[in-house]
């Protein structure tokens, strides 16, 4: 599970537990507050549907490690993105350009239009179902 789960091709896989087998890459977990930090940002900004559980740790992970170093999280994840510069966190991207500004999600009803917040649990409109 976790971050590895992310690595899909053979050779990928081989390569980065090679650098494990080596020392040269080291597997760290989140603190729980920079979880629960993480937590908020998202379901306040509404990127809380966009992320997964191994996006979350990873964010949360570079708020650990901004309290003893100067972490530079590189993605071209556009929800990523968004989290880590509410938490002012710097990021790079390797494919695209990158957000420029934050961006809160809502969701809106296509027949009448009615917004709802990004968490909202129904799949159904209140007025038109």
């Amino acid at each position: 599970g976790g971050v590895l789960s992310e690595i899909k091709d053979l050779k990928s896989q081989i390569a980065v537990q090679s650098a494990m087998d080596d020392g040269k890459i080291i597997i760290k977990e989140p603190d729980t507050d920079s979880l629960n930090q993480v937590q908020n940002a998202i379901e306040n900004s509404g990127d809380i549907l966009r992320l997964s559980e191994v996006d979350m740790s990873l964010v949360a992970l570079a708020v650990t490690l901004k309290k003893d170093y100067h972490p530079l999280v590189v993605t071209d994840d556009y929800s990523i993105q968004n989290i880590l510069k509410i938490l002012e966190i710097p990021y790079q991207s390797v494919l695209s350009e990158g957000i420029r500004e934050v961006y809160g999600w809502i969701k809106i009803c296509r027949g009448c239009r009615k917004k709802y917040p990004a968490d909202y649990k129904w799949d159904e409109c209140e007025i038109c179902g």
